[in-house]
């Protein structure tokens, strides 16, 4: 199933499949994705990593172990929250980190405007409790969203073909969500890449290779209100607006808040080595530490920043 364009009624008697799944170590590199990663629950940590790709989804696919690896490469303690398992996160459970990253898998191919299935890749809630973390807490603190239909699911009203304000899109990431996402889809294949802006703190690299991990296809394309595209769609012959876009502001209580989303998801970018880069350059615009410790002699811990 792809993204879907549609008006449905929903009975009274709605079944809903329970989905099951077993938690088990796999490479980045086997391209099965049909099981999580067994992470270990962690705390004290700058990042919180949100795995919530099974809402809606009759057959999920897992893609864990591409953030996982691209933390770890960059030697950054992440707390692991597994939305199936814990559900919605709420605001005093995001008080403690700096950055919230969530990503959202194969969720989301419904238009928000389709009762039931609207509003699955982020609830309604969870956007409040969301725009509440990055205005309301002190310091400095950053969303990272990644999935192919988050704005679609979250934004996208099909049945006017319009987007829907919204306090966190709306406002704080200042989406501009195209009407060719109503009527002129794209099918994203290996041969396209992304095309950065050279203001993008993001992608800094020209050009990034995809590897399009998924069985589901058609992503959003994004627009920014306030000149915060980072890279473009490029099919080799034909530009097909951002890739991701970005925002930041200063907050009344003092700090920054930071948000990006990502419609061509984390797991796509091509090699290994090229989402170990864009993690770092993630890393690097919303001021998250790599840390390294080493005992010297007399036992001083030394800590490294990035």
């Amino acid at each position: 199933m792809n993204k879907i364009y549609t008006t449905i009624l929903i009975s009274a008697l709605t079944i809903i499949p329970i989905l099951t799944y077993a938690d088990t170590r796999w490479s980045e590199g086997d391209g099965e994705h049909t099981s999580k990663p067994h992470v270990e629950y962690e705390t004290g940590t700058n990042i919180l990593l949100v795995s919530d790709q099974t809402d809606g989804v009759d057959t999920p696919e897992y893609f864990d172990a591409y953030y996982i690896s691209a933390l770890d490469w960059h030697n950054v303690n992440y707390t692991y929250w597994d939305h199936d398992t814990y559900g919605s996160p709420q605001l005093e459970d995001l008080e403690p980190y700096g950055l919230i990253i969530w990503f959202t898998g194969n969720s989301g191919q419904y238009s928000s405007d389709i009762p039931y299935y609207g509003h699955i890749t982020l609830t309604l809630e969870e956007e409040q409790t969301l725009f509440s973390y990055l205005t309301t807490l002190e310091g400095d603190r950053g969303v990272l969203l990644s999935g192919m239909w988050v704005a679609w699911n979250c934004v996208a009203d099909a049945s006017t073909q319009s987007q829907t304000y919204s306090p966190l899109f709306s406002h704080l990431l200042s989406l501009d969500y195209p009407q060719d996402n109503f009527t002129d889809w794209i099918e994203v294949d290996d041969d396209w890449t992304l095309d950065s802006e050279q203001s993008s703190p993001i992608y800094k690299a020209d050009t990034i290779t995809i590897d399009w991990k998924s069985s589901q296809n058609y992503p959003d394309m994004l627009e920014s209100m306030v000149d915060g595209g980072d890279a473009k769609w490029y099919d080799g012959g034909e530009y097909h607006h951002y890739a991701c876009i970005h925002n930041e502001g200063e907050k009344l209580m003092g700090g920054k808040y930071r948000i990006a989303l990502m419609s061509c998801p984390f797991e796509a970018i091509g090699t290994s080595e090229e989402r170990f880069t864009v993690m770092g350059d993630i890393l690097d615009w919303y001021k998250i530490p790599s840390v390294s410790i080493e005992t010297e002699s007399i036992g001083t811990i030394k800590t490294i920043f990035r």
